[in-house]
């Protein structure tokens, strides 16, 4: 009689973890250890060297981050849930799908009485603390708890750049680095406008700091003409640029976290990206130049993940694809397998330390909605169901795409009209997925806004409210 894959994975894994676990590590050395959670908004997985990417005319790269993919444990394959900052920020800390957490928009707020890994931490016995770039990620705001303190901008341009991050983690470590921990730094850049220091923009091209305006602050509807090539180049180059910026500052406060250890013992390091960002790859076809929020293919949802533990997770690739509410759960089963952290996602701690990859599973995705479509083919609702190596996605304005992704990794064939079996198979199988997952409110926008004018003419000069 023939098992199921799930069951054959269940016995390979528990075969793997027998042996790995023959002299086990006392739990609590685990459970105290200090967590620094980093998220870089904005960061495409495919602009960083650990994923393959040769930057060309940018010698400075992604060193840093680079280093804690080859030395910790690299998802090679994962995914936002949302295009978007703050609800992808929610999924990141809850482990639950924009619908259902409830924030689904920047701005708004998550539903009443949602565990969070802070919260998590905090009953683990830990100080807990987020340091945020953007007023708009202040959990507060946005109604996400556990957090004993947060530390968020307060003032008109409502973001940070890195070097001021890395000065406020150092003093906030000092402050509080005596007992455990957990800190989430979030980090801007390479957010738009692109905009790296001079001596970044000089090592890219010669021309980069006489740069007009227009090609650090890109379009992100074109209404009509595409870009001309000079200017999407350009804008690419400075992009990188920013990367290599925000990985000096993700160096610095690596550093610090290890610094600040009197125990000894070395922190658990998890680094992710909110989501990817589109550089005009498809604005013929789309009318959509430099951004996110808009798109669900890979350029927007496929994002960094890496969690790096010195003497606790031998460097390895996951290349089973994954999702970002996969995060939380994974990282509390890596400190304490015996407290569970209830999520959508997976917990994918007993797979980091064995030679097996993760059983493959399928995951969601979703933009959010418009209330004044800036594009037609933005109108209503937009999803993606990944049943790897399949992406279905599925919108109100077009007909539906279906990719192959392990062929076709820039999603350029569209298959559903070759594999009309496949496509109303995967099509019921995320109509039942939404069934058994019904939205957290009946709002399409999520909870109430609560900004102020100011903030919210910086949010729309940002791009994100309509």
């Amino acid at each position: 009689m023939m098992m199921s894959g799930r069951i054959a994975a269940a016995l390979v894994a528990a075969t793997l973890l027998a042996g790995a676990c023959s002299q086990p590590e006392p739990a609590t050395d685990r459970a105290n250890a200090n967590v620094l959670l980093v998220t870089i908004d904005t960061l495409r997985a495919d602009r960083l060297g650990s994923w393959g990417y040769e930057p060309g005319n940018n010698a400075h790269g992604s060193p840093a981050l680079d280093r804690l993919a080859a030395s910790g444990v690299r998802f090679e394959s994962a995914h936002a849930t949302v295009p978007t900052t703050d609800p992808s920020h929610a999924s990141i800390l809850t482990g639950l799908y924009p619908r259902s957490h409830g924030l689904l928009v920047n701005a708004s707020r998550a539903v009443d009485d949602l565990a969070t890994l802070a919260d998590w931490m905090r009953a683990q016995g830990k100080t807990t603390a987020a340091i945020t770039a953007r007023l708009g990620l202040d959990p507060p705001r946005r109604n996400l708890s556990g957090f004993d303190s947060s530390d968020s901008p307060q003032r008109e341009q409502h973001w940070r750049n890195s070097r001021e991050m890395v000065e406020l983690t150092r003093k906030w470590l000092a402050d509080n680095g005596d007992e455990p921990w957990f800190l989430w730094v979030h980090l801007w850049e390479p957010h738009k406008p692109y905009e790296p220091p001079s001596e970044l923009r000089r090592g890219m091209m010669a021309r980069h700091d006489q740069l007009p305006q227009r090609f650090s602050d890109p379009p992100r509807f074109l209404r009509s003409a595409v870009l001309p090539a000079e200017q999407v180049e350009a804008a690419r180059g400075l992009y990188d640029g920013e990367v290599s910026h925000v990985d000096s500052a993700l160096g610095a406060i690596v550093d610090l976290a290890r610094q600040s250890s009197p125990r000894g013992e070395a922190p658990l390091i998890v680094v992710a990206s909110d989501h990817g960002e589109s550089l005009a790859e498809r604005q013929q076809e789309t009318g959509i130049g430099f951004g996110h929020g808009t798109l669900l293919y890979e350029e927007t949802l496929h994002v960094p993940l890496i969690m790096q533990w010195q003497g606790k997770l031998a460097p390895r690739v996951i290349t089973t694809p994954v999702s970002l509410v996969d995060l939380a759960p994974t990282v509390a089963g890596l400190l304490d397998p015996t407290r569970p952290f209830t999520a959508q996602g997976r917990d994918l701690s007993a797979w980091l330390s064995v030679e097996a990859q993760p059983p493959v599973a399928p995951f969601y995705a979703q933009r959010r909605p418009f209330r004044s479509p800036p594009l037609k083919r933005l109108a209503g609702s937009e999803e993606a169901w990944f049943e790897t190596p399949w992406k279905l996605i599925l919108a109100e304005q077009r007909p539906p795409e279906l990719y192959r992704l392990d062929l076709d990794p820039d999603e350029r064939s569209n298959l559903a009209d070759q594999q009309p079996v496949r496509l109303a198979r995967m099509s019921a199988a995320l109509e039942a997925w939404k069934q058994a997952n019904p939205p957290a409110r009946s709002r399409k926008d999520g909870g109430k806004a609560d900004i102020n004018p100011s903030e919210r003419a910086a949010l729309k000069a940002l791009g994100y409210l309509d």
